[in-house]
């Protein structure tokens, strides 16, 4: 009876983190074709929104695969699934919520606005790219739901590398765009990381 009940318990686990996951690619799916810049420009993206795309499906997918077929638990226990699930939800709701609180100067494109003014309050008072730590929080719960020592190595570290190349291009035409502005916002906050980077 007791391990039925484990059972039950691990395979709601599992529902809540399958529908997690749903709510959050259904999200980034939503962002995609929404928040799309009237005009892209090649020269301000630099390919760096593809390269996210891409290296962020083939991490997750490679982490779901390898999950499936290997076994190197971080627990012995279905609390990560629980844990995860509930940092990914966190990490989609910040996310709409920074969305939300730049209103039409979101773009998924590198983008900007003529009459668009920096945004250095809220949000953006200690961190100038707190929607991609966001996004980075669902990675996060991704890869502590999958409960694989491998799958959290093939999550964490490509995704931090394509979100700091995408962070250090978009650093580069806000310079150019809001100088001298950027320039001391920069020096009193950090781009991705609090206290880090």
């Amino acid at each position: 009876m007791n391990n039925l009940s484990l059972q039950e318990l691990a395979s709601t686990a599992g529902i809540f983190w399958m529908l997690s996951c749903v709510v959050w690619w259904l999200m980034e799916l939503w962002l995609n074709r929404t928040c799309r810049a009237p005009q892209y420009r090649e020269a301000w993206d630099k390919g760096t929104l593809q390269l996210l795309e891409k290296v962020n499906a083939l991490s997750v997918a490679s982490a779901i695969i390898i999950s499936a077929c290997t076994e190197f638990p971080l627990v012995k226990n279905f609390s990560l699934i629980v844990l995860g699930s509930v940092i990914t939800i966190i990490g989609v709701c910040c996310r709409l919520a920074i969305v939300y609180s730049l209103g039409k100067n979101f773009t998924v494109d590198i983008h900007y606005f003529p009459d668009q003014t920096l945004l250095t309050t809220g949000w953006f008072r200690y961190i100038r790219h707190p929607s991609y730590i966001a996004l980075y929080l669902c990675f996060i719960g991704l890869a502590l739901a999958l409960n694989n020592l491998f799958s959290l190595v093939i999550v964490l570290f490509p995704t931090a590398w394509a979100l700091i190349i995408r962070v250090n291009q978009e650093e580069k035409i806000l310079q150019e765009n809001f100088t001298p502005q950027y320039q001391q916002y920069q020096k009193r906050t950090n781009a991705f990381l609090p206290f880090i980077y």
